[in-house]
């Protein structure tokens, strides 16, 4: 497919019936296997590093607007701040990491992808 306009700068102005968005999608590998052995612990690991996350993901400038399980869907408007905020949820060394960032298992993982592009609609629509 071939493209009429350039592509996207930072110093790039969007056309006002458009605006550039970045969706991350955040999980943790294998999360349904670690429930199915022991759903009570990883469960409550899970909430306690959601309360760690979530204000990372703010401070971050996302709009979490999907939550299923162990994925999260947020909204950012900048691909690199979706990029430090991706790598400052991520988990750390076990001596490296905060006491306030559990880790959903010990042999868990966390996964983060992003996508970026146009929204296209009228800026009267648009939340913030």
């Amino acid at each position: 497919m071939v493209r009429n306009r350039p592509p996207a700068t930072a110093n790039q102005e969007a056309p006002a019936d458009r605006r550039l968005v970045v969706v991350a999608a955040f999980d943790v590998v294998n999360f349904s296997a670690l429930v199915e052995a022991d759903e009570a612990r990883v469960l409550a690991a899970w909430r306690a590093l959601r309360r760690a996350i979530d204000p990372l993901i703010v401070e971050g400038g996302g709009r979490l607007f999907k939550s299923l399980g162990d994925g999260l869907l947020i909204e950012f408007t900048s691909p690199v701040e979706a990029t430090r905020t991706a790598l400052a949820v991520r988990p750390r060394p076990a001596r490296g990491r905060p006491a306030a960032a559990p880790t959903v298992a010990p042999r868990a993982a966390q996964r983060a992808a992003a996508a970026c592009g146009w929204k296209c609609a009228a800026p009267s629509t648009w939340a913030r």
